[in-house]
């Protein structure tokens, strides 16, 4: 008799895509770089406790591709705000495989932060920059 098809399963690392099928593993591509991708969204000035941020424009947008050593990888990126506020920063990570094509299977995350006002141009002419 003879046994029923397995269904693909996918799973992945760092390095490779792997597909199983029947038991046997095979290796479907290779991984290149991780892509990282932050944005700040600055939050509109309401007393309501939800937020919609899909209509509001990022005013940072900052992408890093960095390439995977021993299954790892360590990115770091500077988010520079021009007022201060309240931001909701999210960082998305995706896979770059060898033929360059993007994979959106990382995970997704936001965090919201408050940028102060920098108090050494506190009573200057000259534009404001926010920290944080």
């Amino acid at each position: 008799m003879r046994q029923p098809r397995k269904k693909i399963r996918y799973t992945h690392n760092a390095t490779y895509f792997y597909t199983f099928l029947n038991s046997k593993r095979q290796k479907v591509r290779q991984v290149k770089g991780v892509q990282i991708t932050v944005t700040a969204t600055p939050h509109p000035r309401t007393s309501e406790k939800t937020v919609d941020l899909t209509n509001i424009p990022p005013v940072l947008t900052a992408v890093q591709t960095v390439t995977p050593v021993r299954d790892f990888f360590s990115a770091q990126q500077l988010v520079s705000v021009s007022a201060p506020g309240l931001y909701t920063v999210a960082v998305e990570a995706a896979f770059v495989d060898q033929s360059a094509q993007l994979w959106n299977t990382g995970p997704r995350t936001a965090i919201v932060i408050k940028a102060h006002e920098d108090p050494s141009t506190k009573g200057s002419v000259t534009a404001t920059r926010a920290r944080f």
